[in-house]
């Protein structure tokens, strides 16, 4: 090992082309016969904190976040610009709105935690190059061949954490440029996108420094590829067109209406651009017409004043007059944006709320439908599943459980463990929701048989109507004050001598922990927790003060151990710790000093015999 601390590195190596700085730090490190984790401390920037492995994988996102430039150019020689080519720093610069790059979001989830690789650019040059950092990149165009995933050595899928020289696998030590790779298939049908996303990625990282393409700028160039390049905004064009992305997002980019801006993400950006033939070098040069921007900011020609109607394809009210009714919720405000007027279909139960005057769908089925009528799910992955549709595993499971419901899918599409629906069950369901039972208490019940076997009860067609009824009946939750109901309900746990929690509070008021939460009504609970906190422990001294003296006259004479103690006082030690910390201290000082009081006098006796 080399000890440095203020002289250069005497093997200096030159930065290859493409090569990700984190494996130019691996081959530095190793022919000046170091540990690359000793050579990432010499240059790293906070000096209280020491690298470790679990820090390889931040070295290629953006490196100026963890190390002093002028330590790096001093010990490696590299350049700042070879250092902004070997890193996601450039992408991230003409991204980026903030002006933190370590806070950047549009790479989420995109950059691998396992070593991908092609021999044959390993063989040659013995780098490994930043795109393989990419999990939409999966072939090297140069080789025409597809990376590789694991050592053909050992078979072991090599974690970047573990990498020590890009071209040794750190398991076995034999070389990974052995193996002559996997040709590609030109049979493939996803060969083609394959390709084009290597390319596309691959002109990202090298773009210019002085391109800058904020946040509401990028959303504005993708809504006008949904749109076809059309000046005039059309929400149902580009919903049509869009891929599993969330169009309020989009808009809220566009029109600047965030409360604070957000990343699209960039992998997002890019399934789009190959979808509708756009080449990423067209998109970065793009110009957007003004008359858009202005119909963009304007919205659909769509009047508050029409009447809404259900567009749920398979619904049999679909488009039809008076197929929406008004539920009990005047307005509300999720994820930033402020809904009004609530509405439901009978006939299918998606939901409808106006925002920006526009009508959009709460629920997710009408998003969800057009990818399971062109897909069969049972033979995707719960990652390809989310993938396609833009949902998270717990939303796409409803919305199987609603479609199998509606008879769109079948049992063989992934739902088969879901059980049958017990016509019984459903009654027990509506009853229960005509009582005023929560669902969140329903799905407690133990008669499910599993989750499935709640989630095709809740989204059968009768369910569904009692539960539109029941949110028709409800009070305007954004004219009702919930205060005196919440302190009522505090009072009334206080009495019974139960917990104060949310949780307790909202099951008392027959609504959810979430509408007292987004009410702003959690301190006033939590208030209330807190007296009730203070009673308790008041009322707990008074019973273990008594108790421990009580105790210790029938025990004057002999000597106590502290568990003997706390087995009288019916509480372990720990609990009356975390509930009154002095007060066991002080159990325990008048135990002690009983017990040296005994000693005392037994001595004492003997001494007088």
């Amino acid at each position: 090992m080399i000890l440095l601390l203020d002289k250069r590195l005497p093997v200096r190596i030159p930065f290859s082309s493409k090569e990700s700085l984190s494996s130019f730090f691996m081959k530095t490190a190793d022919n000046n016969g170091m540990n690359i984790i000793e050579m990432l401390n010499l240059i790293r920037l906070n000096e209280k904190y020491l690298i470790h492995s679990g820090d390889i994988q931040r070295i290629d996102f953006y490196p100026e976040s963890i190390f002093s430039l002028k330590k790096l150019q001093w010990y490696t020689g590299i350049s700042v610009d070879d250092m902004n080519r070997g890193s996601f720093t450039k992408l991230i610069h003409t991204f980026n709105h903030s002006c933190r790059g370590e806070s950047y979001r549009g790479l989420r989830d995109t950059i691998r935690s396992n070593y991908h690789y092609c021999p044959h650019c390993l063989g040659r040059t013995n780098a490994a190059l930043l795109l393989w950092k990419l999990t939409d990149v999966e072939v090297c165009r140069e080789h025409e061949c597809y990376l590789l995933q694991h050592c053909f050595s050992c078979n072991e899928s090599i974690k970047y954490k573990h990498l020590r020289i890009p071209s040794i696998c750190p398991y076995c030590s034999k070389s990974l440029s052995v193996h002559k790779g996997v040709a590609l298939d030109g049979t493939s049908s996803n060969l083609k996108h394959q390709q084009w996303n290597a390319k596309a990625w691959e002109i990202l990282l090298n773009i210019c420094d002085q391109v800058y393409i904020p946040p509401h700028e990028l959303a504005q160039r993708i809504l006008y590829i949904l749109n076809e390049f059309n000046v005039d905004y059309n929400r149902d064009r580009i919903c049509r067109n869009l891929q599993g992305y969330s169009i309020n997002h989009l808009l809220q980019c566009a029109r600047g209406t965030l409360a604070k801006d957000r990343s699209i993400h960039l992998s997002a950006l890019l399934s789009i651009l190959f979808l509708h033939h756009v080449e990423i070098e067209r998109f970065l040069r793009m110009e957007i017409s003004s008359e858009f921007l202005i119909s963009l900011r304007k919205g659909d020609k769509f009047k508050l004043s029409e009447e809404p109607v259900c567009v749920a394809p398979w619904c049999p009210s679909y488009q039809k007059s008076g197929s929406l009714v008004r539920t009990g919720v005047n307005s509300s405000e999720k994820a930033k944006i402020k809904l009004h007027k609530y509405m439901a279909c009978e006939d299918c139960g998606c939901e409808y709320a106006f925002a920006e005057g526009v009508i959009i769908e709460r629920t997710y089925f009408i998003q969800a439908y057009h990818k399971i009528s062109s897909h069969n799910l049972s033979s995707l992955t719960w990652y390809e599943r989310e993938n396609l549709m833009g949902l998270k595993k717990e939303k796409i499971r409803r919305v199987m459980a609603y479609f199998w419901c509606c008879q769109i899918i079948s049992e063989e599409e992934g739902i088969t463990t879901y059980g049958k629906i017990d016509l019984g069950k459903v009654q027990e369901f509506v009853k229960a929701l005509d009582k005023g039972i929560a669902i969140v208490e329903i799905r407690r019940w133990p008669l499910w048989e599993q989750y499935g076997n709640y989630l095709i009860h809740r989204f059968h067609p009768d369910v569904m109507r009692a539960i539109i009824y029941k949110k028709m009946t409800m009070e305007s939750r954004g004219m009702r004050d919930l205060k005196d109901e919440i302190i009522d309900a505090c009072s009334d746990l206080r009495n019974k001598d139960l917990s104060i929690t949310l949780h307790n509070v909202a099951q008392i008021m027959g609504i959810s922990p979430t509408t007292i939460r987004k009410q702003g009504y959690s301190p006033l609970i939590e208030k209330s927790k807190q007296k009730q906190n203070e009673e308790r422990i008041k009322e707990l001294r008074v019973r273990v003060d008594l108790k421990t003296e009580n105790y210790l006259q029938v025990k004057a004479t002999e000597a106590i151990s502290s568990v003997e103690l706390f087995q009288v006082l019916e509480i372990s030690y720990s609990s009356l710790k975390k509930s009154s910390p002095e007060l066991a201290l002080y159990i325990n000082k008048v135990r002690k000093e009983h017990n040296a009081e005994v000693l005392l006098n037994n001595r004492m006796s003997l001494f007088r015999a």
